[in-house]
């Protein structure tokens, strides 16, 4: 991984840091690899893989999401989880990192089967997970049903609530959770539009990835009168040079289950654009003109030396997607520590935690002449 590379290099910046958390965060404290069962709609019981890793849990429980993919394998995982470790100190909220996947094809399973293998894994995981172990929450391919019933089936075996996050408000979620990562993000070009003193009806947005963070991104962006001209998701491309009618495009998207276009997704990537918003996977986006790069997804970026040597700012994944581990933090708060939040009061804390991030990675930055990358990583260092 070139970010325990970036730590490395960053020690040489404070040397106050510690060169036994420098240790400590090169590895991982347990990887859970396990084989576990659902049964099937047709009565046979069928096997899959699926992991758990807990990559440090210095400044409390370890946090992270559980996705379900058949591309999923133990060193996404580790990386991933490694990247939740960064993003927590980065934010600056009292959880570690952790991260955890299902090999298996989503859509290939019916209710029934979701409900049996959610609790299989739940069941499976026993005390290695709880509100003050490690907090799972949804991810790519799942969500507050899949939470829903792995809070209860943890529930039956240890009566203790608050060990999942990102449940159904009727199950102890919280408001927001469902749009946590792209209203993060918003609040991020939020703060750019303000110190430059931007005109948000003159910026060119392109979005790449159309799930749950780049909807509600585009959503948000739109309704401040942005002009996204490009977006992608897994199956479809379309451009507008224009805008695109964002309300139209998330109808088509919730009817059909795709957003149409142009079946070369990769023509998104050929466009010039104000700001680029990156919401799919982990290296995914060749080098794209664009004054602005905004992560939502992990690591998307093939070659960033691209980016910075044409000038780009790139607010970084651990920074950048931070909402969705922001609001969980309060919905666990709410869960263990009975600290109620409604829809304003979680939004008016994020926008208070990205603005306080936005500032210290900015002055990092320049302090000591480096990318915004690598002063989220010295902020996140800094915070331990």
């Amino acid at each position: 991984m070139k970010e325990i590379g970036i730590i490395d290099e960053l020690t040489n910046l404070n040397p106050d840091l510690s060169s036994n958390l420098i240790q400590e965060l090169k590895n991982w404290d347990r990887i859970i690899e396990m084989d576990i069962s659902y049964r099937a709609d047709d009565g046979s019981t069928k096997w899959v893989k699926a992991y758990r890793s807990q990559h440090n849990n210095r400044r409390g429980p370890y946090k992270g999401g559980l996705r379900y993919s058949l591309d999923v394998d133990v060193d996404e995982v580790k990386s991933l989880s490694f990247w939740m470790t960064m993003k927590c100190a980065m934010i600056n909220i009292p959880l570690g990192g952790g991260k955890g996947g299902i090999c298996i094809n989503p859509s290939d399973l019916s209710k029934s089967e979701r409900t049996s293998l959610a609790k299989s894994f739940s069941k499976n995981l026993g005390s290695c997970i709880g509100p003050n172990v490690d907090i799972p929450a949804p991810d790519m391919s799942t969500g507050s049903f899949d939470m829903d019933i792995m809070e209860q089936e943890h529930f039956k075996h240890y009566g203790k609530k608050g060990c999942f996050t990102g449940k159904s408000i009727a199950n102890g979620g919280i408001a927001g959770r469902n749009v946590a990562t792209g209203l993060g993000g918003y609040y991020v070009i939020l703060k750019i539009i303000e110190k430059n003193k931007l005109n948000p009806s003159d910026l060119s947005i392109g979005i790449q990835g159309f799930g749950n963070a780049g909807i509600n991104v585009a959503n948000l962006l739109y309704d401040l009168g942005c002009k996204i001209t490009s977006v992608s998701d897994s199956k479809g491309y379309v451009y507008n040079e224009s805008g695109i009618n964002i309300h139209s495009l998330i109808t088509r998207k919730e009817e059909t289950g795709k957003i149409g276009g142009d079946t070369n997704i990769k023509k998104i990537f050929d466009h010039k654009y104000d700001i680029f918003i990156p919401a799919a996977g982990i290296k995914t986006v060749p080098f794209v003109d664009c004054k602005y790069v905004i992560e939502l997804a992990n690591g998307p970026l093939i070659n960033e030396n691209e980016f910075l040597e044409k000038g780009v700012k790139i607010f970084p994944d651990i920074f950048a997607s931070s909402g969705g581990v922001v609001v969980s933090y309060f919905e666990w708060l709410n869960n263990t520590k009975n600290v109620s939040y409604n829809l304003d009061k979680v939004k008016s804390e994020l926008k208070i935690l990205i603005d306080q991030g936005f500032d210290n990675l900015i002055k990092i930055s320049k302090t000591y002449k480096i990318s915004l990358r690598k002063a989220a990583y010295l902020v996140a260092l800094n915070n331990f």
